[in-house]
């Protein structure tokens, strides 16, 4: 898309940062190429570009708005700091400069806590009155895992997920064309994105896209693998239990992991009767997955985010957790948690090592299998395998 570029734009002001001119066929900020030119006169003239309602406005300088204004005050603290450094070298008196300083820094601090009142109360009034297509949806990022997916699905819509954004890495069957096989009422309830390509890391990348793309059509979104299932308690579905908590930005989700039952082969049966024996090890313990209110959050990893100043994912008891943890020790699983088939079968875990991971830094080794699986000792093959994070086919 060389006729376009992607504006890089302040949240709260709508006030033009810059732009990008590659991969912005996905940005929700485009506009006109033939804009750049316009862009860059209003920056040689001094002036401030603003995009509102898709069309740019050239304005005169606001020196009160919060990128001006900040840019100015660091600025000045640059510049008293070179001074006090030049003055001390040169054995002047710098009391002046050091009060200057200090006046610089409260008058950030005061900015910025200004300006995280103004996000947090724009926040809100967008959470209340967007109009929300769905409700409660499932983000999942996939490769090579079909096989799974149609008992995944039915857990889920049983337990009051609306909708799913199926992130396909490069699944050598495609998911797209898999879903054909499911039923139309089924098929209505999937979104899939073909996220096959270079990736610097594939799970991050398609959930931050998940969250830039559907946050103003599904109020929350949990992010959950193939191998997980969510499992509410408490007699009631997942989104009668996450109205109880849109007070906070999301619910973390503490794994139940499960091991092989000492089984070898694969089979056919649903996964939730194949496994049904907890893992003896503690590895995993505190661990969990995190449902979020999109619209408050501002970056997501693997199990957690970063939600905006003001804001914080709880456990079910309303403990927060600490932004970005994936742990959280002293949660429970009293109400709701996430069942988690991590090993499956000796063969299938072999088959996970051999698929690759999504994950650059977290790569499973063969070994592993025993971690979980004490009792499965006997059938250790002398093997040094482990996932490897590789860039996948684009469909």
């Amino acid at each position: 898309m060389t006729d376009k570029i992607a504006l890089i734009t302040d949240e709260l002001t709508r006030k033009v940062l810059g732009y990008k001119a590659d991969n912005v066929s996905d940005c929700d900020t485009l506009t006109d190429k033939s804009n750049e030119q316009t862009i860059q006169q209003a920056c040689y003239d001094g002036k401030d570009v603003y995009y509102i309602n898709g069309q740019l406005q050239v304005c005169d300088k606001d020196e009160s708005e919060y990128n001006n204004k900040r840019n100015a005050l660091d600025y000045e603290l640059s510049d008293i700091r070179r001074k006090i450094k030049q003055g001390i070298t040169e054995r002047i008196d710098v009391m002046e400069l050091l009060h200057n300083e200090s006046r610089i820094k409260r008058e950030l601090l005061d900015l910025e806590t200004s300006r995280d009142e103004a996000m947090k109360k724009y926040l809100l009034d967008e959470l209340k009155n967007t109009e929300y297509k769905y409700y409660c949806s499932i983000c999942l990022i996939i490769r090579d895992e079909n096989e799974y997916l149609k008992e995944w699905l039915e857990w889920h819509i049983s337990q009051g997920v609306e909708h799913f954004y199926i992130y396909d890495h490069g699944s050598k069957y495609p998911v797209s064309e898999f879903i054909k096989t499911l039923d139309a009422d089924m098929q209505a309830k999937i979104t899939v994105q073909d996220f096959g390509g270079a990736h610097k890391f594939a799970q991050h990348d398609a959930y931050n896209d998940c969250i830039s793309r559907y946050r103003t059509e599904s109020r929350w979104i949990g992010f959950i693998d193939a191998d997980e299932m969510v499992r509410v308690k408490c007699g009631s579905t997942i989104p009668e239990l996450l109205k109880n908590y849109e007070d906070f930005a999301g619910l973390f989700i503490r794994w139940v992991v499960y091991d092989a039952n000492g089984q070898i082969e694969k089979s056919d049966a649903p996964l939730r009767e194949r496994f049904t024996r907890v893992t003896p090890t503690d590895i995993d313990d505190g661990v969990g997955k995190t449902f979020l209110q999109a619209r408050l959050v501002q970056y997501m990893l693997t199990h957690n985010g970063y939600p905006y100043k003001g804001f914080e994912a709880v456990d079910e008891n309303r403990s927060a957790v600490k932004t970005a943890d994936a742990r959280k020790y002293d949660s429970t699983t009293d109400l709701v948690c996430v069942d988690h088939y991590y090993t499956k079968s000796y063969e299938e875990w072999k088959a996970k090592i051999g698929r690759g991971t999504c994950d650059p830094i977290f790569n499973r080794k063969y070994a592993d299998l025993f971690l979980y699986n004490p009792d499965m000792e006997y059938c250790r093959e002398d093997i040094t395998a482990e996932q490897k994070y590789e860039v996948s086919e684009k469909i």
